[in-house]
């Protein structure tokens, strides 16, 4: 019986570890206002068709924010958002859904009164198509889910943001031809004055951001540079991490680590005592459901074959395969990013040459950042970059040098002497942005009260990806749990759709639009 017992757990685990398993919580625990659930943040899924998972912060704590990425007016980014949050309302009980762009309960349980849900259905899509509702409005109009939509915006800080908005769209066309113009001048003078390695680095830094280049393609040509310059990039620890699981991906065969594996549990199964066994299986069915991460899991895995004096240097894949995601999994991305730009920084300055291409170099990475600033796609950490170094914005000086040097390489194209159109919208831009940041600490604000209020644990916060650093850096300062999620986008949003609905539906607390 004991025997039959173990093949038993031994077919079980096997049947874990080799078959791909999709898990969904028990719908009959869907969460209500009052009824809390503690849900890891690795325990999150829903169908990849959908979007997928970008960061994952667990705190330790029981609290969880889901932020979804708004896809401003995009009917895909929509609808998925809509599939996203219907699983995440059936899988694991969510109940609250907090919105950037209102200030009060903002849920649409109105229109479910006198209509059939199929009426409902086809009302919802025609308004998304239109943009006219997003979607977790699409969501609470055609289905019956108990759910709550609750805006959490401070409505005076919101007005303040819109104001500065219509300040700088009034601006930005004029203002952004003028830097096509310098735009122009700094791209012929990179090909005229730049020496080959300092064109190579910048061709595959714009291919980069351009998503013509693959990130591990982009990290293994900075790490070939950084080492032929013996730059010192070891303060990057989560740099040094994706070089390190890039190299050992490269020499890593995975269908040997699916044998090794499978092997392991089976020479585990025969050798472990009954409790040990059952853990393994334990713990395996939590790596599949999501509550154990690959690093934790595999970690798990190494350490019962230790004690089973089962030779990790036996499975050369599987030991390899462990430190590839140990290394992987502790990667922040926003961490690595922010790395990637010192990396660039520092390569860049060990390839110039004379202080012309200094001053260029410099220039050309300060208009790009000016160019995102007038977009309004200037992130968090930029925006701090600018008003830390606000005075090297001088366009009239720009203009100077990169006048001299088109008369230097005998150009025809120069840069007008008059920067009025970006200067008259400067001060817009940085209310604009020093709003948001404060805006984005009410959000915490919000979430927290909004939380404690309905007496929940687990909710969604949707708002646009440009508040997405700084909210998540809040929470983690916060020590509160949280996912990131960027529903699957098939077609560009249309800005000039995204900018009539969010224009035309506001007016200033007080007015009636």
């Amino acid at each position: 019986m004991k025997n039959l017992f173990k093949i038993i757990i031994y077919a079980s685990l096997l049947t874990i570890i080799l078959l791909p398993i999709y898990l969904f919580n028990d719908p009959s625990l869907a969460q209500q206002p009052g009824i809390k659930r503690v849900i890891r943040p690795g325990e999150i899924k829903f169908l990849p068709e959908y979007g997928r998972i970008t960061e994952v912060f667990d705190s330790g704590s029981d609290d969880l924010v889901i932020h979804i990425q708004d896809a401003h007016t995009n009917y895909d980014g929509q609808k998925n958002s809509a599939h996203i949050l219907e699983e995440l309302i059936k899988n694991y009980g969510l109940y609250l859904i907090l919105v950037e762009g209102g200030s009060r309960d903002v849920s649409l349980n109105q229109y479910r009164e006198n209509s059939s849900l199929e009426a409902r259905k086809q009302t919802a899509e025609d308004l998304l198509k239109k943009g006219e509702i997003a979607g977790e409005e699409y969501l609470n109009i055609a289905s019956d889910y108990p759910m709550k939509l609750q805006g959490i915006e401070d409505r005076a800080l919101y007005d303040q943001n819109m104001t500065a908005y219509l300040g700088v769209d009034a601006g930005k066309n004029d203002a952004l031809a003028y830097i096509r113009l310098l735009a122009g001048v700094v791209a012929n003078l990179k090909a005229k004055s730049y020496n080959n390695e300092l064109k190579g680095l910048d061709a595959k830094r714009i291919g980069f951001k351009e998503e013509k280049v693959s990130l591990n393609d982009y990290i293994s040509y900075l790490d070939m540079l950084a080492k032929a310059k013996r730059i010192d990039l070891s303060a990057c620890k989560n740099y040094k991490n994706i070089v390190g699981s890039i190299e050992l991906e490269k020499i890593i065969d995975f269908t040997t680590v699916e044998k090794e594996r499978a092997e392991v549990i089976d020479i585990l199964s025969k050798r472990l005592a009954q409790d040990a066994l059952n853990e393994l299986l334990s713990k395996s069915v939590d790596f599949k459901s999501g509550k154990l991460t690959q690093m934790q899991y595999h970690i798990y895995l190494k350490d019962v074959m230790s004690k089973a004096k089962l030779d990790i240097n036996r499975y050369p894949d599987l030991e390899k395969y462990i430190r590839y995601i140990t290394m992987y999994e502790k990667i922040d991305s926003a961490g690595l990013f922010r790395e990637l730009k010192l990396a660039v920084d520092k390569i860049e300055q060990a390839l110039i040459t004379n202080d012309d291409e200094r001053r260029l170099a410099k220039i050309a990475k300060d208009l790009e950042l000016l160019i995102e600033f007038i977009n309004l796609k200037l992130s968090s950490d930029d925006f701090e970059y600018y008003r830390n170094n606000e005075a090297d914005f001088n366009l009239p000086q720009w203009g100077g040098f990169l006048n001299s040097q088109a008369i230097k390489y005998k150009f025809k194209e120069t840069v007008p002497e008059d920067a009025k159109a970006v200067e008259k919208i400067i001060p817009n831009l940085k209310d604009f942005y020093t709003v948001a940041r404060r805006r984005d600490e009410v959000f915490l604000n919000n979430t927290k009260k909004y939380m404690k209020d309905e007496n929940v644990n687990i909710a969604v916060l949707i708002a646009g990806g440009f508040h997405t650093p700084t909210l998540m850096q809040l929470f983690r300062q916060n020590n509160i749990s949280y996912i990131v999620v960027s529903p699957k986008v098939l077609k560009p949003t249309d800005e000039e759709l995204y900018h009539k609905i969010l224009t035309e539906g506001w007016a200033p607390a007080g007015q009636n639009k």
